[in-house]
């Protein structure tokens, strides 16, 4: 690891501010929420059981927003990372907030997504190439295209996985604290702060998202985080921060369960953008586990995952066999969920609450 810079103080304060103002502004927007009815009412599709007022990530997103534009202005944070992170983080955090607030209908979400996928592309300088045998993908038309779908299915598929208390706050933790971590090891100091800043916001929010949570992050935060953890993965892969594929491993737990998810909802012939409860996690919880339970096995397939990604990073030649054996790992966790299910709904199985 490079010497820190001489500026490392300021950048420590003002990362720790973050996690400051998340949970300040988190408690704010929780007495907001209930003022004007932003209130999520469990249903047949909910994996909660009392009514929570939502949006409560507004203020963790901002408050990382901000952390950016002051790293930029004032401590050496390149406009290419500033560019990306600002221009596509405003529209994501936009439409998560008008989302939360009245409801936005799918197509200008979607607009909104896109065009914050383009602005983070630019500013990286495209997506990083892939080269899986034979074929390559780069520039433009197929490397854009790809990137421009990537980017626009994690935002939506963190949101899908914001369906239980804590969960995304804790992915948002680890996938932004080790991705700091590698860019801090390659000498990398003002986006890894960055990172570990989107990291901060989540932490603080947490603190009031924990289970049993007193509000939701909600679309602004979910989407605000989902981009904030894709471009910056974008940045660092393109950019030489850290392999692409030690991106992919740091998210794979959110990535397998909400693709196969999505995949296994299309082969049905089901709408995939109703809300429903068939996740892998949602459905451990309806097998019997607390969300606090599915929260810490989260966290242990994440220590998992991190340790996988970080051994890519220092010798990226092993990205295949890192890779299968992510997949191995969380597709063993969903194995288990289906046992946990078929014992929930033998003659012995107990119903438990959901919390």
């Amino acid at each position: 690891m490079t010497r820190p810079p001489a500026d490392i103080a300021w950048l420590t304060a003002i990362t720790v501010t973050v996690a400051v103002v998340s949970a300040g502004g988190a408690a704010l927007l929780r007495r907001y929420a209930l003022a004007k009815g932003m209130i999520d009412v469990p249903g047949r599709r909910s994996s909660h059981t009392v009514p929570t007022p939502r949006g409560g990530g507004l203020a963790g997103v901002l408050a990382w927003l901000m952390a950016v534009a002051a790293f930029w202005t004032w401590l050496g944070l390149d406009e290419a990372w500033a560019g990306a992170l600002l221009l596509g983080g405003g529209p994501c955090l936009a439409a998560g907030w008008l989302e939360d607030r009245r409801g936005l209908p799918i197509g200008a979400r979607l607009s909104l997504h896109v065009l914050a996928a383009l602005a983070a592309l630019w500013f990286a300088g495209g997506p990083p190439v892939l080269e899986l045998g034979g074929l390559r993908l780069e520039a433009w038309p197929w490397g854009w295209a790809l990137a421009v779908v990537g980017l626009c299915w994690f935002v939506n598929l963190f949101n899908f996985m914001d369906g239980i208390d804590g969960i995304a706050s804790l992915q948002a933790i680890c996938g932004g604290g080790a991705l700091g971590l590698m860019l801090a090891l390659g000498g990398m100091w003002p986006p890894a702060f960055c990172a570990w800043a989107l990291a901060a916001a989540a932490a603080g929010f947490l603190l009031l998202n924990r289970p049993p949570a007193k509000i939701f992050m909600g679309d602004a935060g979910s989407y605000g985080f989902g981009f904030g953890l894709a471009a910056l993965g974008l940045l660092a892969a393109v950019r030489g921060g850290a392999p692409l594929a030690a991106v992919i491993i740091l998210q794979m737990a959110f990535l397998f369960d909400a693709t196969l998810t999505l995949l296994r909802r299309l082969l049905r012939g089901e709408a995939v953008h109703r809300a429903h409860r068939e996740h892998y996690y949602q459905r451990a919880v309806r097998a019997g586990l607390s969300h606090g339970q599915v929260d810490l096995a989260v966290l242990a397939i994440n220590a998992a995952l991190i340790g996988l990604a970080l051994a890519v990073y220092f010798r990226p030649g092993l990205w295949p066999p890192a890779l299968a054996l992510a997949l191995a790992i969380v597709g063993a966790a969903c194995w288990a969920v289906t046992g946990l299910e078929r014992r929930a709904a033998s003659p012995a199985g107990r119903p438990r609450l959901e919390r």
